[in-house]
């Protein structure tokens, strides 16, 4: 600890988000579970997901040579 945070924590007092930092925390944890669940529902109800989210079978990786 460097600064103000020694010499809070040398006066035993607590250091803590403000109310300001409360706010930023969280509206950025909201903003990503709220994309995280915007992309997961896209995803999962796209109607024919098998029509182009597969590899083509004709590859030739080479393993069996």
């Amino acid at each position: 600890m460097t600064g103000l945070a020694d010499f809070l924590a040398q006066n035993g007092e607590r250091v803590g988000l403000t109310a300001g930092g409360i706010a930023v925390m969280t509206f950025s944890c909201v903003l990503v579970l709220g994309l995280l669940i915007f992309c997961l529902a896209k995803i999962f109800s796209e109607k024919h997901p098998e029509t182009h989210h597969h590899a083509p079978l004709d590859i030739d990786t080479r393993d069996t040579d």
